[in-house]
């Protein structure tokens, strides 16, 4: 069986080694060895817990206790484009799209990591850094230059390697996910968030009482440092859904033909995602 590749035939006068496009979702696509699989890794879609429970069954890694490991070998688990084309079994997890934005800004902007900078600097330090908001961040989502700079809000389409997968599931519904690799792979999912720790799952949420869509960065880093969590739904106004909804399209509509009722405002109490990558 062979799979056509998503973004292969994009720019036919190009070589693949030289389709930006390809070469992206290529970059990201993870071999499980034993079910002769590929996964398709994105940003902040539960992937340490994916990428460690990869590790572990190919081998790389003896134990949990090892899971640094996964942060310098990213592309250690590559396949081949032999391996792309004749794999057995194809997967990926999606993660409602406006819950993915909201956790990057807490993850990412709010620490101030490495990614904020670049943030910063993207937008021509516009606005210092403790002074930013959920709303300029999701913002400048409309602008491509920005939208595409950095692999943790960078559109989930993006990173599927294949036009078509086996299984895609979602971050809302994680147990079914693990579930299913076990039956059909053999995968054991090791949790990694009690290790990694930069999901939301050891902070305690706050009520959606109040909006912080125009909180500022200290303010919530304040918050965060005595526990509390804002929920994701309360970085959303209407006019921010609505930018949100624009700037990542194609994640919006793949994600609510396979998971409609999962997202974020799909319920009438969301939650957001406990499994953050």
């Amino acid at each position: 069986m062979s799979r056509a590749l998503r973004y292969a035939s994009v720019k036919p006068g190009v070589t693949l080694s030289a389709n930006s496009e390809h070469e992206l979702a290529h970059r990201h696509a993870v071999s499980l060895y034993a079910a002769n699989a590929v996964y398709s890794m994105i940003p902040k879609n539960a992937c340490s817990t994916m990428r460690l429970s990869i590790a572990l069954a190919n081998g790389a890694i003896g134990s949990p206790a090892e899971w640094r490991w996964i942060h310098a070998n990213n592309s250690t688990f590559r396949p081949t484009l032999r391996e792309l084309a004749t794999a057995q079994y194809s997967f990926a997890v999606l993660r409602c799209p406006y819950a993915r934005l909201v956790s990057c800004f807490l993850d990412k902007i709010v620490s101030r990591s490495r990614e904020a900078w670049d943030f910063h600097e993207l937008i021509n330090e516009a606005v210092p850094m403790a002074k930013l908001t959920f709303r300029r961040f999701c913002a400048e989502m409309a602008w491509p230059a920005v939208k595409h700079a950095n692999i943790h809000w960078r559109p989930q389409v993006d990173f599927l390697v294949y036009r078509n997968y086996d299984d895609l599931f979602c971050v809302e519904d994680f147990a079914t996910a693990s579930t299913v690799l076990r039956d059909k792979t053999g995968l054991a999912v090791i949790d990694s968030r009690p290790l990694v720790r930069h999901d939301s799952s050891h902070y305690r949420t706050l009520p959606e009482v109040k909006s912080f869509a125009d909180t500022e960065v200290w303010q919530i880093e304040s918050i965060m440092l005595n526990g509390l969590r804002p929920h994701p739904a309360s970085f959303y106004d209407d006019e921010l859904r609505e930018v949100a909804w624009n700037a990542y399209l194609e994640d919006h509509k793949l994600y609510n033909c396979l998971f409609s009722g999962h997202g974020l405002f799909d319920r009438p109490s969301p939650r957001a995602a406990l499994a953050a990558g």
